[in-house]
């Protein structure tokens, strides 16, 4: 793989939020994602992440059902015939929880660029109801949900700019647009 090979790779990792809801993501490319995130760097190598796959109803429903979309967005985010073929929700081992948000965002983006090469599509979600989440999928007192991965075919255009204002937006053709701060505001 060539850098501008990777660098297309991240270009095209985006956080898609509207998905085709009748698309079929095979359990074992779920599995080969959380390999990936497995074998992903690791603050003081303590490895506090854990991985729950969600892939049926009626789990995937409770855990579609709370999440809060794109925050920026006067939206009330994608409907049920837009929800995504399944979910990585990041959990994390509360005796090894030290540098677990560290980790996780290592873990997540290796999934999201995972799922490029895959001809696939994913949203990183903050916004989950982590109490239901731990009850929903049943997990043990020392384990708990952090974020989750949304995962799918999306149906929506994601177009990236270089912009000083970062708020991202809907345009009039409903494409997402991601503004992105220039080379030159964040290299110091």
């Amino acid at each position: 793989m060539t850098f501008d090979d990777l660098k297309n790779l991240v270009q095209n990792s985006r956080c898609y939020r509207v998905f085709d809801a009748n698309f079929y993501v095979s359990h074992k490319d779920l599995v080969d994602l959380v390999e990936l995130a497995r074998i992903s760097s690791s603050a003081r190598n303590t490895q506090p992440l854990r991985y729950k796959i969600v892939d049926k109803n009626p789990q995937k429903l409770e855990i579609f059902t709370p999440l809060r979309w794109a925050s920026n967005l006067s939206w009330n985010g994608p409907s049920i015939h837009e929800m995504p073929s399944a979910f990585i929700v990041v959990c994390k081992d509360t005796n090894l929880e030290e540098f677990a948000v560290v980790d996780a965002g290592i873990a997540m983006q290796n999934i999201m660029l995972g799922l490029k090469a895959k001809g696939l599509d994913g949203c990183m979600l903050a916004s989950i109801d982590k109490q239901k989440y731990k009850e929903v999928l049943e997990l043990p007192q020392d384990i708990e949900p952090m974020f989750a991965v949304a995962i799918g075919k999306a149906t929506q255009k994601i177009e990236m700019i270089e912009s000083i204002d970062t708020k991202y937006y809907r345009n009039e053709n409903k494409a997402h647009i991601v503004p992105k701060l220039p080379l030159s505001e964040v290299l110091l």
